[in-house]
């Protein structure tokens, strides 16, 4: 991947990247194209899906490719070692979907943990994000950004993600979004909202404003005409 990007770099005049993070790391490179940040996009939903809180059962969503490595560390890391802390301490029944195209064995026996659905592939996530309550992106290692975080957002579902997760999205912690490294932050951020409907709404409505900010077509065409005009 080295070689192709110092191919890459030096053989355009305009390379894009879609974050700053990952601009920093090619600059480091010799290169003679101009690297342009240009933040992925997402649809916007034409209204956000806030989950009514007098249902028994809270609803917990990861949406992600089970092929890449990173998404399967993330949900089995979530389920074994921080699911049990957040069922701990939680006084309301709980469930976990994992939804994402080709789950291995490893990743479909987390079905065999009690209130943990694994999906496989969909022909579409929108119901999976209109039924959940809040979104997990447990993410480990990786680059790049999380699309399904844009997409979560834009349908106003609070997200609570580790930093590595959330990296090359420009949110502010603990208003629209909730960041967590290790488990026991991961679970008490959990905890937090499945007790708080009004903070994981708050959170959910200002993760939207950013998404029909930044994160949408029309936010970024502008900045795409700006990168090849001004190359």
């Amino acid at each position: 991947m080295l070689w192709l990007e110092t191919q890459f770099l030096n053989s355009f005049d305009v390379v894009l990247s879609c974050s700053e993070e990952d601009k920093q790391r090619l600059d480091r490179q010799q290169h003679r194209a101009k690297i342009v940040v240009i933040p992925n996009c997402v649809p916007l939903p034409e209204k956000a899906t806030h989950v009514s809180d007098d249902q028994d059962e809270i609803n917990i969503l990861f949406v992600g490719a089970m092929r890449y490595l990173p998404n399967k560390d993330a949900v089995i890391w979530f389920v074994e070692n921080i699911l049990p802390k957040i069922k701990e301490k939680s006084l309301r029944p709980l469930s976990v979907t994992l939804v994402g195209f080709d789950p291995d064995q490893q990743v479909r026996d987390l079905g065999n943990t009690p209130g943990v659905t694994v999906t496989g592939g969909v022909d579409s996530v929108e119901p999976y994000f209109g039924k959940c309550h809040f979104f997990i992106s447990p993410i480990r290692f990786g680059g790049g950004t999380r699309i399904k975080i844009l997409e979560a957002m834009s349908y106003g579902k609070a997200v609570v993600s580790t930093t590595v997760g959330v990296e090359g999205i420009a949110v502010v912690n603990d208003h629209e979004i909730i960041l967590a490294d290790d488990e026991e932050q991961f679970a008490a951020a959990c905890l937090d909202l499945m007790n708080d409907a009004g903070r994981r709404n708050n959170i959910g409505v200002k993760a939207r404003d950013v998404i029909k900010r930044e994160y949408t077509l029309n936010a970024i065409v502008g900045k795409m005409s700006d990168a090849f005009l001004n190359s």
